[in-house]
């Protein structure tokens, strides 16, 4: 029993017809099979005109950046597999060269497209259809990659401004109390940070607090300091600030209380005083 042939090609394995006409076709389409599958890959450096049909293999690595390429010649045949060494535009025609999505493309480095002839309605063959075969495409292209946040939000809509919509990015409660950032947005949990009673309660600190004392604001936002004093003489109640600032409340002609209310500043440092006499606290609370 003798052992069957060595398959090399499809056409070993699946003989001609006999009519001659199949005979040609299947011919032409054993033939660019066994290419696609068993030639290898070619380099064709970039170039505003690739004639890809041209080359000895239906499998081509595109080496170079030269670009935009406008045109991949005439010479058809196919289908024919491009893989892109680098970053080369493809610029997108209606008739001659139809990207993916109807847009020029840009490629990355090993990207794959299929090249296939276009013939126009009366048979003649007059440009090439391409289709992406790798990489999600990016926002710009209308798909969804993107490597970072920044590149999607800076690919998906410009800036929001007070006279554009747009995309806008969220404060932190460091830029929201400064209150000097035009672009940021302030949601809920900023205000809560910065306006004066949001997320504070009234505290009596009197039992903890002393007369001439200084004291900070460490609590990370503004807080509303209100101290009663007394002295043995005629006076006026101080609240002096760490910035040099003194804050003068109520005065009294003779012995006895006056009061003093202001807002301290995150990071301020204050004390409270009377201008004349012997002072003392009476009461003190913030409201923190």
């Amino acid at each position: 029993m003798s052992l069957l042939p060595a398959v090399t090609e499809v056409s070993d394995t699946y003989p001609l017809p006999s009519n001659a006409t199949a005979r040609l076709g299947f011919s032409r389409l054993w033939t660019a099979i066994n290419e696609f599958f068993q030639k290898s890959e070619l380099d064709l450096a970039s170039a505003a005109t690739l004639d890809i049909g041209a080359q000895l293999s239906t499998k081509l690595r595109i080496t170079g950046t030269t670009g935009p390429i406008t045109s991949l010649g005439a010479t058809y045949r196919g289908p024919i597999q491009l893989r892109f060494a680098g970053i080369v535009t493809i610029t997108h025609n209606a008739t001659t060269l139809r990207c993916p999505g109807g847009a020029s493309v840009t490629t990355a480095a090993n990207d794959v497209l299929m090249a296939w002839p276009i013939a126009s309605v009366s048979g003649t063959l007059d440009g090439w259809q391409l289709v992406a075969l790798d990489r999600i495409a990016p926002i710009t292209q209308g798909g969804t990659g993107a490597a970072t946040a920044a590149a999607a939000f800076t690919a998906i809509k410009q800036a929001a401004t007070t006279s554009a919509t747009g995309v806008a990015e969220l404060a932190t409660d460091a830029e929201a109390q400064a209150g000097t950032d035009a672009a940021r947005v302030v949601t809920p949990d900023n205000l809560g940070a910065t306006v004066i009673g949001i997320g504070q309660t009234s505290q009596q600190l009197v039992a903890s607090r002393a007369y001439n004392t200084v004291y900070t604001n460490s609590t990370g936002r503004p807080i509303l300091v209100n101290v009663q004093l007394s002295s043995t003489a005629g006076h006026t109640a101080q609240l002096t600030l760490g910035s040099g600032v003194v804050v003068q409340g109520s005065s009294i002609s003779g012995a006895g209380g006056s009061a003093v209310a202001w807002v301290v500043p995150a990071g301020e440092t204050y004390k409270a005083t009377v201008n004349a006499g012997t002072g003392s606290i009476v009461g003190w609370t913030e409201l923190r």
